[in-house]
C-alpha cells in the first residue's frame, strides 16, 4: 500500500519513512504543503501521515482539501499540538487517528498496520448488511428485514458510494464525480437530489408499511412532547419571575454592599430590570475580567510555545533511539543516526537555556542591575562571542565605539542582548560579507547601530521578527530557534530603551538599539 509522510522536520521525516519502508509499505516524503499537494495530484494514497504545523500552510486545511477530493483516503495527524480543541478539530475533519509527539515508533507502526488492515477488510467485498438492510451490488439485489426492495441501477451506484464511505459527509460534487464521471455520463444536481429522495422514500415507506404502529407511536410522542413543553413554559414563567427578583436583589447587594428594600414591579419590566443591573455589574467587572483573560492567554501561549519547541527534539531522540535498538542497519547508517541524535541534544540544551533566561526575565526572578559604567566594555564582551563564527565565514567586523561613553545599564544582560543581534547578523550574512557596529551618544539616548550585508528582511515581516519562536520560512534549515531577538527586545525594554529595524531585501539590515542616556 502507498503512504505519504508530510512532516517539516527533516530528521523525523527521514526516520518515519525509514521505519515504514522497512515494514513493507511504499512511502513518499513531503516537507511542505505544496510538495504534498503535488504528490496527491499525481498519485492516490491509502494513508497520509500529516503534521499540523507546516512551513507554507496548515495541516488541517490540507486534510480538508484531501477529504473533498478523495474522502476514502485515511489520515493520521502526527503533531506536537496536544490541545483538546486541536484533537477534536482533527477528528471532525475526518482523521482516522491523532498521535501527539513524542511517541514510540513501535506503537505508531502498529497503529498504521491496524488502520490499513481495516481499510482492506472494508473494501474487500461487494456486499453490505447492517442487520436490517442487505445489498448485493454484484447481483443488484436488496432486502429490507428479509423482504425484497427494488432499486434502479443508478440508485445501487449511489448506495454503494454511501456504504463505502461511512461516517463521512459527502458533498454533491464528490457524489457526482464518483457516480457519473467515470462513465462520462454527466447529469445535473437535480438528478442527484431525486435519486437520494427516492432511495430514502423507498426505505422509509417500507418501514412504515411494515410497522403501522410506528405512525401512532410517533403521533403520541409528538402530543406528549407538546404537552410537556406547554407545562414547562408555564412553570418556567413562574420561576423566572421569582428568579428575576432574587437576581436583581443579589446584584444590588454586590454593587451597593447593602440589601435593597423590597419593591413590587410590573411584569413587563422583568427583563429590563435584569438587563439594567447586569449592565451596571458588567461595567464594574469588565476591567478585571479583561486583565485576567490577558494574563491567562499569555500563560497559555507561553506553555504552548514551550511544549511545541521541546516535543520535536524529544520525539526525534526517542525515534532515533528506538530505530537504533530495533532496526538492523549498516554501520554507516548507524553513525548517521548517532550524529543526528547528538545534534538534537545540543538543540535541546540550547533551547532549555534560552527559555530559562526568558522565563526568569518575564516573571521577575531576575532583576536588571543598572549601574553607570562604560558601554565600551559591554560591547566588547558581546563582540567576543561572535568573532570566531565571523572568522570562519571570513566576515569583516568593523567597530566604531568611543571609549568615553558612559551610561546606566546592566552589563551582563545588555551584553546578552547585543550578542543575540550580532549572532543573527553573522548567521544570515553570506561568506566574505561585512558587519559594522557604530555607537553615537545623543542627548536622551545612546544609539548602537549593528549593520550587516545579509539577506535582509521584508517590510511585511519586520514587525514579527521579535515574536517568541518566530522564524522566516526561507531560513528553516539555518541553526536557531527564533528566541534571540525576542530576548534582546525584552532586555532593552526593561531598561527603558527600544529597538528599531531598517532593512531591504537583498541589501542587508540595520538594528538600532536605543538605551536611555542617564
Amino acid at each position: 500500500m502507498r503512504l505519504l509522510v508530510v512532516e517539516d522536520d527533516r530528521l523525523l521525516n527521514n526516520t518515519l519513512c525509514y521505519n515504514l519502508s522497512a515494514a513493507g509499505y511504499t512511502v513518499d516524503a513531503a516537507m511542505t504543503k505544496s510538495a504534498a499537494v503535488n504528490f496527491c495530484e499525481a498519485q492516490d494514497y491509502d494513508l497520509i501521515v500529516l503534521d499540523v504545523n507546516l512551513p507554507d500552510g496548515n495541516g488541517f486545511d490540507f486534510c480538508t482539501e484531501i477529504k473533498e477530493r478523495r474522502p476514502d483516503t485515511a489520515v493520521i495527524f502526527l503533531t506536537a499540538n496536544d490541545m483538546e480543541r486541536d484533537m477534536l478539530k482533527g477528528f471532525e475533519l475526518g482523521a482516522d487517528d491523532y498521535v501527539t509527539k513524542p511517541f514510540h515508533i513501535s506503537v505508531f507502526r502498529k497503529k498504521v498496520s491496524a488502520l490499513l488492515g481495516r481499510i482492506q477488510k472494508q473494501t474487500g467485498g461487494d456486499c453490505y448488511t447492517d442487520g436490517t438492510l442487505s445489498i448485493n451490488f454484484s447481483e443488484l439485489t436488496a432486502t429490507l428485514a428479509g423482504e425484497l426492495v427494488i432499486f434502479t441501477p443508478m440508485e445501487y451506484r449511489l448506495l454503494k458510494v454511501l456504504v463505502r464511505n461511512p461516517q463521512i459527509v459527502l458533498t454533491r460534487q464528490v457524489l457526482l464525480e464518483k457516480l457519473w464521471d467515470a462513465d462520462e455520463n454527466f447529469v445535473d444536481e437535480h438528478a442527484l437530489t431525486v435519486a437520494i429522495s427516492r432511495v430514502r422514500g423507498k426505505i422509509e415507506a417500507f418501514l412504515f408499511a411494515r410497522n403501522p404502529a410506528i405512525v401512532w407511536l410517533c403521533l403520541l410522542f409528538i402530543l406528549l412532547v407538546l404537552s410537556c413543553a406547554i407545562l414547562f413554559v408555564v412553570y418556567l414563567r413562574r420561576k423566572l419571575v421569582l428568579f428575576s427578583d432574587n437576581l436583581c436583589q443579589t446584584i444590588d447587594d454586590m454593587l451597593n454592599g447593602a440589601a435593597a428594600p423590597p419593591q413590587i414591579r410590573e411584569e413587563e419590566n422583568l427583563f429590563y430590570k435584569i438587563n439594567y443591573r447586569l449592565a451596571r455589574l458588567y461595567d464594574v467587572l469588565r476591567e478585571n475580567r479583561e486583565s485576567i483573560a490577558k494574563e491567562r492567554a499569555d500563560l497559555q501561549e507561553l506553555i504552548s510555545d514551550i511544549s511545541h519547541q521541546v516535543k520535536t527534539p524529544v520525539s526525534n531522540l526517542k525515534m532515533v533511539n528506538a530505530t537504533l535498538l530495533e532496526q538492523p542497519m549498516p554501520e554507516e547508517k548507524r553513525q548517521e543516526f548517532l550524529m543526528a541524535s547528538s545534534g538534537q541534544l545540543e538543540k535541546l540544551d540550547f533551547l532549555m537555556k534560552a527559555m530559562i533566561k526568558t522565563s526568569r526575565l518575564e516573571t521577575g526572578v531576575i532583576s536588571l542591575d543598572r549601574k553607570i559604567q562604560p558601554l565600551y566594555d559591554t560591547l566588547a564582551a558581546a563582540l567576543g562571542g561572535i568573532l570566531l563564527s565571523a572568522e570562519r565565514k571570513n566576515i569583516h567586523v568593523g567597530v566604531d565605539c568611543p571609549e568615553d561613553i558612559i551610561l546606566a545599564h546592566d552589563r551582563k544582560w545588555t551584553s546578552e542582548a547585543l550578542f543575540n543581534i550580532l549572532d543573527n547578523a553573522v548567521k544570515y550574512t553570506p561568506a566574505d560579507g561585512d558587519i559594522q557596529v557604530s555607537v553615537q551618544s545623543w542627548e536622551f539616548y545612546v544609539k548602537i547601530d549593528i549593520t550587516d550585508s545579509g539577506k535582509g528582511i521584508a517590510e511585511s515581516r519586520q514587525g514579527m521578527i521579535f515574536k517568541r519562536f518566530y522564524r522566516e520560512e526561507e531560513v528553516h534549515d539555518i541553526e536557531g530557534i527564533g528566541i534571540g531577538l525576542y530576548l534582546a527586545r525584552e532586555i532593552v525594554t526593561m531598561q527603558g530603551g527600544y529597538i528599531k529595524v531598517v532593512s531591504t531585501v537583498g541589501c542587508g539590515s540595520t538594528f538600532s538599539v536605543f538605551l536611555p542616556n542617564e
